[in-house]
């Protein structure tokens, strides 16, 4: 859709509706017009026009290009309004349409990881980085996932390598943050330390990357440091 390119939603709305006006049977329209929802997160109504495009593809027996993404999208939806086990569901659909997307595979390991099953979550994680070894939010949330397990040397390793990866400063800050809580747990505060300023040179606003290094100065004995930490922790 042209205007969505150009960053017009209203005008892409406008056109997606009277598209779908004229033939509700365009199971398309419906699509697009949920993948802007969805851009927008309006999951919600996002899933909605998700589902009527899926219910127009049943009775009129046509098959998007791109059902793949769209199962692969509403099954985010489905994870940002908490209902995982709807999530999983469309994660399985997008994986089974096409199981070499490691996209599918990254969030199927995210939606096992938030409902406890560790090692099916583990499993996905290394099918996306094995798919796509430059995945960095796979890499994350395998070093979490490992840190939840107190598997605390492989987290670092993790952590390390989507540190390479990362380009975006904040999104970097949060897994300087992970790192630090790893090295912690290791009784490595010193290190820990680093990581923390670290992510604050990064993101000097990250609530976590404060609270944490007053964590870390607490433990090796700097009180007053640490308490200053906590005050700015509480000011953002």
């Amino acid at each position: 859709v042209s205007h969505d390119k150009l960053g017009e939603k209203e005008e892409s709305f406008t056109c997606l509706d009277k598209a779908i006006v004229f033939n509700c049977k365009f199971s398309d329209a419906w699509y697009a017009k949920g993948e802007e929802l969805f851009q927008m997160g309006e999951y919600e109504e996002a899933i909605k026009c998700y589902d009527k495009g899926f219910e127009w593809e049943s009775r009129i027996g046509y098959v998007s290009t791109q059902i793949r993404d769209i199962w692969h999208n509403k099954g985010i939806c489905l994870s940002a309004l908490h209902r995982n086990e709807e999530a999983l569901k469309c994660s399985d659909k997008a994986i089974k349409l096409d199981p070499t997307k490691p996209d599918s595979w990254y969030v199927k390991g995210r939606i096992h990881f938030t409902l406890g099953e560790y090692e099916e979550a583990l499993t996905c994680l290394d099918k996306a980085i094995e798919l796509d070894p430059t995945d960095k939010e796979a890499w994350h949330e395998k070093g979490t996932l490992l840190t939840k397990l107190d598997e605390y040397e492989e987290a670092l390793k993790c952590f390390d390598k989507a540190i390479e990866l990362f380009p975006k400063q904040h999104k970097k800050a949060k897994v300087w943050i992970n790192k630090g809580v790893a090295l912690g747990e290791l009784g490595r505060n010193k290190d820990a330390l680093k990581c923390f300023d670290k992510a604050i040179e990064l993101d000097p606003t990250d609530k976590d990357a404060w609270k944490n290094k007053g964590v870390a100065l607490d433990k090796l004995g700097e009180h007053e440091e640490a308490l200053k930490c906590f005050d700015r922790w509480r000011e953002l």
